[in-house]
Protein backbone atom coordinates (compact mmCIF):
# COMPACT_ATOMS: atom_id res chain seq x y z
CA UNK A 1 0.00 0.00 0.00
CA UNK A 2 1.20 3.51 -0.79
CA UNK A 3 0.80 6.01 2.03
CA UNK A 4 0.42 9.78 1.77
CA UNK A 5 2.77 12.28 3.42
CA UNK A 6 1.43 15.84 3.45
CA UNK A 7 3.49 18.82 2.30
CA UNK A 8 5.86 19.98 5.03
CA UNK A 9 6.06 23.52 6.39
CA UNK A 10 9.28 24.89 7.82
CA UNK A 11 9.46 24.44 11.60
CA UNK A 12 8.65 27.75 13.23
CA UNK A 13 6.67 29.05 10.26
CA UNK A 14 3.26 30.54 10.96
CA UNK A 15 0.48 28.00 11.41
CA UNK A 16 -2.12 28.92 8.81
CA UNK A 17 -5.57 27.58 7.94
CA UNK A 18 -4.78 28.53 4.34
CA UNK A 19 -2.02 25.92 3.86
CA UNK A 20 -3.25 22.99 1.75
CA UNK A 21 -2.43 19.47 2.93
CA UNK A 22 -4.69 18.06 0.18
CA UNK A 23 -7.21 19.67 -2.15
CA UNK A 24 -9.92 19.26 0.51
CA UNK A 25 -7.88 19.49 3.74
CA UNK A 26 -6.03 22.52 5.01
CA UNK A 27 -3.67 22.46 7.95
CA UNK A 28 -0.07 22.38 9.03
CA UNK A 29 2.58 19.65 8.97
CA UNK A 30 6.22 19.74 10.07
CA UNK A 31 8.97 17.12 10.07
CA UNK A 32 10.87 16.46 13.28
CA UNK A 33 13.17 13.55 14.16
CA UNK A 34 11.95 11.47 11.22
CA UNK A 35 8.28 11.97 12.11
CA UNK A 36 5.68 14.17 10.44
CA UNK A 37 3.68 16.09 13.04
CA UNK A 38 0.26 17.37 11.94
CA UNK A 39 -1.08 19.67 14.69
CA UNK A 40 -3.73 21.37 12.53
CA UNK A 41 -6.34 19.69 10.29
CA UNK A 42 -9.38 21.44 8.81
CA UNK A 43 -11.81 20.11 6.20
CA UNK A 44 -12.90 22.53 3.52
CA UNK A 45 -16.16 20.56 3.29
CA UNK A 46 -17.15 19.59 6.87
CA UNK A 47 -19.22 16.43 7.20
CA UNK A 48 -18.17 14.95 3.85
CA UNK A 49 -15.68 12.38 5.22
CA UNK A 50 -12.58 14.18 3.96
CA UNK A 51 -10.78 14.11 7.31
CA UNK A 52 -11.45 10.39 7.70
CA UNK A 53 -10.10 9.63 4.23
CA UNK A 54 -7.09 11.85 4.97
CA UNK A 55 -6.34 9.93 8.20
CA UNK A 56 -6.76 6.59 6.42
CA UNK A 57 -4.22 7.60 3.76
CA UNK A 58 -1.46 8.86 6.08
CA UNK A 59 2.01 7.35 6.28
CA UNK A 60 3.08 5.55 9.49
CA UNK A 61 5.56 8.46 9.95
CA UNK A 62 2.64 10.80 10.68
CA UNK A 63 1.61 11.75 14.21
CA UNK A 64 -1.18 14.02 15.45
CA UNK A 65 -0.20 15.98 18.61
CA UNK A 66 -2.54 17.63 21.12
CA UNK A 67 -5.96 16.62 19.82
CA UNK A 68 -8.48 19.06 21.29
CA UNK A 69 -11.51 18.07 19.22
CA UNK A 70 -13.58 15.15 20.60
CA UNK A 71 -14.80 14.18 17.13
CA UNK A 72 -11.23 13.97 15.78
CA UNK A 73 -10.13 12.02 18.87
CA UNK A 74 -12.91 9.50 18.24
CA UNK A 75 -11.94 9.20 14.57
CA UNK A 76 -8.33 8.47 15.51
CA UNK A 77 -9.28 5.95 18.22
CA UNK A 78 -11.66 4.06 15.88
CA UNK A 79 -8.85 3.80 13.32
CA UNK A 80 -6.47 2.23 15.85
CA UNK A 81 -4.22 5.26 16.46
CA UNK A 82 -2.54 4.99 19.85
CA UNK A 83 -1.57 7.70 22.33
CA UNK A 84 2.00 8.32 23.47
CA UNK A 85 2.61 10.84 26.28
CA UNK A 86 5.66 13.10 26.11
CA UNK A 87 6.89 15.65 28.62
CA UNK A 88 7.70 18.86 26.80
CA UNK A 89 9.61 21.59 28.64
CA UNK A 90 7.50 24.30 27.03
CA UNK A 91 4.04 22.68 26.89
CA UNK A 92 4.12 20.17 29.77
CA UNK A 93 2.56 16.74 29.19
CA UNK A 94 1.58 16.34 25.54
CA UNK A 95 -0.55 13.57 24.02
CA UNK A 96 0.55 12.43 20.59
CA UNK A 97 -1.60 10.10 18.49
CA UNK A 98 0.59 7.62 16.62
CA UNK A 99 -0.30 5.81 13.39
CA UNK A 100 -1.41 2.19 14.01
CA UNK A 101 1.37 0.85 11.77
CA UNK A 102 4.14 2.97 13.32
CA UNK A 103 5.35 0.18 15.60
CA UNK A 104 5.32 -2.67 13.05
Amino acid sequence: MIYFEPPISEIGSECSFDAALTSKIHGYAVESNGKILIPLIESLEPGQGNVGRFLDSLSPRCEIPTVMNAKLRGMLERRGWTVRIEDDPQWGRVEIFCHPLALL
